[in-house]
């Protein structure tokens, strides 16, 4: 609302990359972020006696607190993640620590990464860059949560044999994402409700696919000054 009107709006189009504009391109009801938490959730609580482990963006701030603060397990971060997290929130995260750089945190709330690789029921730890160069020491049978992490899906090269090395290793794979790209119809929506004099859709693959009912259109060339 306080948006509208204005003289220029710069708008992300990732979905019209890969779906035409019409009614089905809309938020299906269940994919939110209270859903995504309670799915996280219900997993560690059916898998008692099972490792699991995890992996999220880290800048997703608001997830990972949220995972924090409701999951059945203690939470435990990369010691990175755990800075990034606490000083973007001022929350002091329990971590474990692969490399030997300060980032400042609370000794008291370090976990011994043998601890995490031996358990099996009261961790819930995430499996980053350098966490994964041990994860032929992972345990068998157990669970883990991919959470619009990297490799963030099957556009990426990457992506097939990391969701494959889990496989292999008797590892169960989930994938549990919310994107926070709008989807097609969501985007005109959002560009009806505020009416720009002048729309710029960037970050996409098909940004003429956005249309401006209000004003103008300018689809920005490689390294055009605007």
């Amino acid at each position: 609302k306080e948006s509208e009107n204005c003289d220029v709006l710069l708008i992300e189009g990732v979905t019209v990359s890969f779906q035409e504009l019409n009614e089905d391109a809309r938020v299906p009801e269940d994919e939110n972020e209270p859903n995504l938490i309670e799915k996280i959730n219900n997993i560690v609580r059916e898998n008692p006696n099972r490792q699991m482990t995890f992996n999220y963006y880290i800048s997703n701030i608001e997830r990972i607190l949220n995972i924090i603060k409701t999951n059945p397990r203690t939470v435990v971060l990369d010691a990175y993640y755990s800075y990034v997290l606490k000083h973007a929130t001022g929350y002091q995260s329990y971590y474990y620590q692969l490399d030997d750089k300060d980032y400042g945190l609370d000794k008291n709330y370090e976990v011994e990464f043998e601890k995490l690789l031996q358990d099996e029921g009261s961790y819930f730890w995430q499996l980053d860059t350098l966490a994964i160069e041990h994860f032929d020491r992972l345990k068998e049978n157990g669970i883990y949560i991919h959470s619009n992490a990297t490799p963030l899906g099957d556009f990426d090269p990457k992506y097939a044999p990391f969701v494959k090395r889990f496989e292999d290793h008797n590892i169960e794979f989930k994938l549990v994402g919310c994107s926070g790209h709008a989807y097609p119809f969501d985007l005109i929506e959002i560009i009806d409700l505020i009416k720009p004099k002048l729309l710029i859709p960037i970050h996409s693959h098909h940004p003429e696919r956005l249309y401006n009912k209000s004003g103008d259109v300018l689809l920005p060339e490689k390294k055009q000054t605007i």
